[in-house]
């Protein structure tokens, strides 16, 4: 049986490297430069369509429609919608105040100027006892009140002052 001797195996001694070249800076440097034109050129094609995404998403978060959905009247300014009442659910600020007079929806508002819906908060809601019941003194108290999908708003509700 012939046996090649142990010094051929290229697992007990590899082979020596080759050679480094010698215009290997230069080489470098050419690499450097390819590898920043590419990020270039990243930043370009991403500069092309940023406008146009971000055109494309405006244009699908804009109200589906700028009529309220109680009184039937176009509204040439603002829009409300109420994500709680459906998707498409839209008012006129009206409607939404007498829509929303003791709700934990949160209204969001759309104007002319806007890029997309912004929170409505209604200075003067507040949340009143519903069976009619009026005390001679309230005085109003700020929650936390956190929705099924764990958002979280500040509600203001009236307290008897003899319920404290």
């Amino acid at each position: 049986m012939d046996e090649s001797p142990s010094y051929d195996n290229p697992i007990i001694h590899p082979p020596p490297s080759p050679p480094p070249p010698e215009n290997s800076a230069q080489d470098e440097t050419q690499s450097q430069r390819t590898y920043a034109a590419h990020k270039q050129l990243e930043v370009t094609g991403w500069r092309d369509i940023h406008d146009k995404l971000l055109a494309t998403g405006t244009e699908l978060s804009a109200p589906t429609s700028f009529c309220c959905m109680i009184c039937k009247q176009d509204q040439p300014m603002d829009i409300y919608r109420c994500r709680d009442c459906g998707p498409t659910a839209t008012f006129c600020l009206s409607c939404l105040e007498v829509h929303h007079e003791n709700s934990l929806h949160l209204p969001e508002v759309w104007t002319n100027t806007s890029t997309c819906f912004q929170p409505y908060m209604d200075p003067k809601a507040c949340l009143r006892r519903r069976d009619g019941h009026r005390c001679t003194t309230t005085s109003p108290r700020t929650v936390k009140v956190y929705d099924d999908a764990d958002v979280n708003s500040s509600v203001q509700f009236k307290v008897c002052q003899g319920n404290q």
